[in-house]
Protein backbone atom coordinates (compact mmCIF):
# COMPACT_ATOMS: atom_id res chain seq x y z
CA UNK A 1 0.00 0.00 0.00
CA UNK A 2 1.81 2.84 -1.05
CA UNK A 3 -0.56 5.99 -0.10
CA UNK A 4 2.08 8.96 0.59
CA UNK A 5 0.95 10.84 3.94
CA UNK A 6 0.50 14.56 1.77
CA UNK A 7 -2.23 12.48 -0.05
CA UNK A 8 -4.15 11.65 2.61
CA UNK A 9 -3.65 14.64 4.65
CA UNK A 10 -4.98 15.92 1.52
CA UNK A 11 -7.95 13.94 1.49
CA UNK A 12 -8.50 14.62 5.08
CA UNK A 13 -8.55 18.60 4.43
CA UNK A 14 -10.92 18.15 1.55
CA UNK A 15 -13.29 15.76 3.59
CA UNK A 16 -13.71 18.21 6.43
CA UNK A 17 -14.25 21.23 3.93
CA UNK A 18 -16.46 20.08 2.39
CA UNK A 19 -18.27 18.49 5.97
CA UNK A 20 -18.18 22.52 7.43
CA UNK A 21 -19.65 23.60 4.06
CA UNK A 22 -22.43 20.99 4.02
CA UNK A 23 -22.93 21.66 7.91
CA UNK A 24 -22.86 25.62 7.06
CA UNK A 25 -25.45 25.01 4.72
CA UNK A 26 -27.74 23.08 6.74
CA UNK A 27 -27.29 25.96 9.32
CA UNK A 28 -28.10 28.59 6.70
CA UNK A 29 -31.15 26.45 5.89
CA UNK A 30 -32.39 25.75 9.25
CA UNK A 31 -32.17 29.80 10.43
CA UNK A 32 -33.69 30.75 7.43
CA UNK A 33 -36.72 28.41 7.26
CA UNK A 34 -40.35 29.87 8.19
CA UNK A 35 -40.89 27.31 11.75
CA UNK A 36 -37.58 28.73 13.18
CA UNK A 37 -38.55 32.02 12.25
CA UNK A 38 -41.99 31.56 13.72
CA UNK A 39 -40.03 31.21 17.41
CA UNK A 40 -39.15 27.45 17.78
CA UNK A 41 -35.88 28.18 19.10
CA UNK A 42 -36.62 26.13 21.94
CA UNK A 43 -36.96 22.87 19.49
CA UNK A 44 -34.27 23.99 17.58
CA UNK A 45 -30.84 24.84 18.75
CA UNK A 46 -29.27 26.24 16.00
CA UNK A 47 -31.42 28.97 15.33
Amino acid sequence: MRLSFRTLQRGNAVRDALRHLSAWRLELQISSSPACRAGSRGLRPGC
